[in-house]
């Protein structure tokens, strides 16, 4: 009678949340119970307003930690880690339909992605006073943190006393430590002033093979990589590196020859994970996931190289190279899944919000990228928060050689040497702490750029222990 008792406060507790946002079903996800909601976030002051999906634990969403998480581009969709990474449900490449993720991060933590910055998906950005393709790392920081406090003021102001981490993937590198910053700036400006209408419980950061400082997460990299898993000859990878190839400008004018052997030896090779499948698309499919033509100078015979479709690789290719290697990423049943129309009615989508899109193209081809990366936020929160770097080591997009190299660069004590961990008796990854565990770096063996989604135990593990202050 008691369980009961106590399972009848939970759905009413539930039901107090935000009842507007609230999603009561959804196509090929019979179980909402643990509480799924969906709606948007305004910017004050402009038209913009932020989309997010919230899934809340499915252990005790009234004490566990809350997650925010974002996905990359800059200008790509943070729905890609709901509906194929670490969300309730998912898309196991190959197939059409969802299946329960028996490693969904909402199993010990609410996980609230946020489509960011305005224009991104189905949020929403429609004065064109507010220059709604033209961000970057600071003003979508800036607007990020003005969805956070609405979040947990308007939205979830039960979740406000619940611990904070911030993450994502990919060009997320630069979105969450540098929102992150804005979050810390937050709590001693409400800690000096006594005026916040709460003071967020930021206990870190946690991000999935993403960029960070642009001297190592570059084309460099990008062919060091390809070199040592074999798919470039020696003879190529001397004349790339040895006339410093990877600069934007590039001393030696046969550099556009050889970075066109280089895709030659790419084409199909997935940019994302080396060792996976090279899901071909049709052309239609490449197009919708990029925004359409606008820039990108597509023919029925020409796709994405891996450059393009990783935008943030510095790199001199230009528009010409359009072409020579396809992003093989498996996507369709995204795409079609998030423009069926009783799916956009479910999450509260208005008729008047565009088609959703992977990615949106102007956002990507206007975005300004501050040079320094975030390195510079690791060094100026060093000490006061946790930080997790996860690195799939299949990955050409952000390849752990390059991770390695900033984070030696920062000269950190380690703590805790280099040393493998295993999940189900087989290796999972690597993993080495610094900063008296304050900052650890842990690569997940055999999974790319999506490392929870390729490799989805492994990566639980990581995540939370790490969160839970345990070994690995």
């Amino acid at each position: 009678m008691r369980a009961v008792t106590v399972l009848a406060s939970f759905l009413l507790a539930i039901k107090a949340l935000p009842a507007a946002d609230r999603v009561e079903s959804l196509y090929q996800m019979p179980d909402l119970s643990f509480g799924l909601y969906s709606g948007y976030l305004p910017v004050a002051g402009t038209s913009k307003q932020l989309h997010y999906v919230a899934a809340l634990s499915e252990n005790n969403w009234q004490t566990d930690p809350v997650l925010l998480w974002f996905n990359g581009g800059p200008g790509c969709s943070s729905m890609l880690g709901w509906l194929s990474e670490n969300g309730p449900y998912s898309i196991i490449d190959g197939q059409s339909n969802f299946t329960k993720n028996q490693y969904s991060w909402n199993k010990e933590a609410t996980i609230i992605y946020i489509e960011a910055p305005a224009g991104v998906g189905y949020s929403l950005c429609t004065d064109s006073k507010d220059d709604c393709d033209k961000y970057n790392d600071f003003n979508s920081a800036d607007d990020s943190m003005q969805a956070f406090v609405q979040l947990m003021t308007v939205k979830f102001p039960e979740l406000k006393n619940n611990d904070v981490y911030i993450t994502g993937k990919s060009y997320a590198g630069i979105f969450v430590p540098r929102l992150a910053e804005r979050v810390d700036w937050y709590i001693g400006n409400c800690t000096a002033n006594k005026s916040c209408p709460f003071v967020p419980k930021l206990m870190g950061y946690i991000v999935c093979n993403g960029v960070t400082d642009y001297r190592y997460d570059n084309l460099k990299g990008f062919i060091d990589t390809a070199y040592w898993f074999g798919l470039i000859s020696t003879s190529l990878w001397n004349d790339l590196i040895n006339n410093q190839c990877y600069e934007n400008n590039p001393p030696v004018a046969q550099c556009n020859q050889w970075i066109d052997e280089l895709d030659k030896n790419l084409t199909n090779i997935p940019v994302f994970d080396i060792l996976g499948k090279c899901w071909t698309p049709t052309i239609k499919q490449t197009l919708s996931e990029c925004g359409g033509q606008s820039s990108l100078n597509f023919d029925e015979k020409r796709q994405m190289t891996a450059h393009r479709y990783a935008s943030f690789i510095k790199s001199p290719l230009s528009s010409k190279h359009v072409g020579a290697n396809p992003p093989c990423t498996y996507s369709q049943p995204l795409i079609d899944f998030m423009n069926n129309a009783a799916v956009r009615k479910a999450l509260h989508i208005p008729d008047s919000a565009p088609e959703w899109i992977f990615c949106n193209d102007a956002i990507i081809g206007n975005y300004t990228k501050y040079p320094n990366g975030s390195i510079e936020v690791y060094e100026s929160l060093r000490g006061k928060y946790k930080m997790l770097k996860l690195s799939g080591d299949t990955d050409l997009a952000v390849p752990t050689s390059a991770t390695k190299g900033w984070i030696e660069n920062l000269n950190w004590p380690i703590s805790k040497e280099w040393k493998q961990f295993f999940v189900n008796g087989q290796v999972g990854g690597y993993t080495e702490e610094r900063e008296n565990g304050k900052f650890l770096f842990a690569t997940i063996h055999g999974a790319g750029h999506m490392a929870p989604q390729w490799k989805p135990a492994p990566s639980y593990h990581v995540v939370f222990n790490f969160i839970k202050n345990q070994p690995i």
